[in-house]
């Protein structure tokens, strides 16, 4: 009985491979029929060809730009300048602005450092200058240590740290990464590039999350620079807002009665999401208050989400006050509006200069 049933089975199975075999052989037969009817082109006819479609709508390039110039020598005198912010979302906020720049004279380089730090109550400003022959950095009063570091590849990502004592107040910023991720000028004679970040801001031996944003500006021939220093009928307004979602928002607008060649109106407009999506307005719409520094300020932003900017200011600091020029410095609060009316709430600092008439 058991031999028999083991018998049975083998037949079975000896069955059911056949036919298996049989049925793989009939579809791989089919299969090459098919193959074999297929026909690969070896030439696109002309007319198969798809027309080219049209170039997308350019600017005028005869009123809308002009010859891009290159330097006619060398570097022969040169500007470079950093800034790092550091924004504590707090409120009060503190917040740091601190700049090192240098300047290449006729027999040396001037190096400037000047850094204005609000502590949750009031604004403090301190500044040094010294000189030297060459760019590298020298320790002083106010900046006492500035390290820029670069990723090994060498392609854009930075990390900066930085020892300041404002007031007798020791403060120290450290990056994270930064990726220098928007360009604002992009001319021999004037490279601006922002990034935003996060870090840290330690005051007093207390550290503070922070929002970082920092600007490299660098220039071959410094002659083609403008400090503010001639009268051009200029007013500027610049604002660097963070969201508390995460998003940043950076504005820089000028009116210039007086244009010339170096130096003619603009405006920029640069919104990073929440999500890290970039995108530059250079169409934007600022409108300011009268009073001398604006007390509140509306930007109007061409952005799918992001699409107006309410910014009430909060504090004041004369930054610097000269025989042409009012140079303001300030915090505010704010926030911005979608289109479908969601508001996000945030601060941010202002820069505002006019000159006196």
């Amino acid at each position: 009985m058991q031999m028999s049933t083991k018998i049975f089975i083998f037949a079975i199975g000896w069955l059911t491979s056949l036919v298996l075999l049989f049925a793989g052989g009939w579809y791989f037969h089919d299969l090459m029929l098919i193959s074999t009817n297929i026909t690969i082109p070896t030439k696109l006819r002309i007319s198969e060809i798809p027309p080219p479609q049209s170039p997308p709508p350019q600017n005028n390039i005869t009123t809308d730009y002009i010859p891009f110039e290159w330097p006619l020598t060398g570097a022969s005198k040169v500007y470079f300048e950093d800034t790092i912010t550091a924004f504590v979302m707090s409120d009060p906020p503190y917040v740091v602005v601190s700049t090192y720049s240098r300047q290449q004279g006729e027999t040396n380089f001037i190096h400037n450092a000047r850094t204005s730090f609000f502590d949750g109550i009031a604004w403090h400003r301190n500044t040094d200058t010294k000189t030297s022959s060459d760019t590298r950095f020298i320790p002083n009063s106010v900046i006492s240590q500035l390290n820029i570091f670069q990723a090994k590849d060498r392609v854009l990502r930075q990390k900066i740290n930085t020892n300041i004592t404002i007031d007798n107040q020791p403060i120290s910023i450290t990056s994270g990464e930064l990726e220098n991720e928007t360009t604002i000028r992009a001319e021999p004679t004037y490279t601006r590039l922002l990034s935003d970040g996060t870090g840290t801001l330690r005051i007093n031996n207390k550290t503070y999350p922070a929002r970082i944003l920092y600007a490299k500006w660098y220039s071959m021939d410094n002659s083609k620079l403008v400090f503010y220093d001639k009268e051009f009928g200029v007013v500027t307004r610049v604002i660097d807002f963070w969201g508390e979602d995460g998003s940043v928002i950076h504005i820089d607008t000028t009116d210039v009665d007086k244009a010339t060649e170096i130096y003619a109106p603009h405006k920029i407009g640069v919104i990073k999401d929440s999500l890290g999506r970039l995108k530059k307005d250079f169409n934007l719409l600022i409108k300011t208050s009268s009073e001398m520094p604006p007390s509140t300020w509306h930007v109007q932003l061409n952005h799918p989400e992001m699409s107006n900017l309410q910014f009430s200011v909060t504090n004041i600091l004369k930054r610097a006050e000269g025989p042409a020029y009012n140079w303001y410095r300030g915090l505010g609060k704010g926030f911005i509006t979608d289109i479908n009316g969601k508001t996000i709430n945030g601060w941010g600092t202002f820069e505002y200069i006019q000159e006196q008439k």
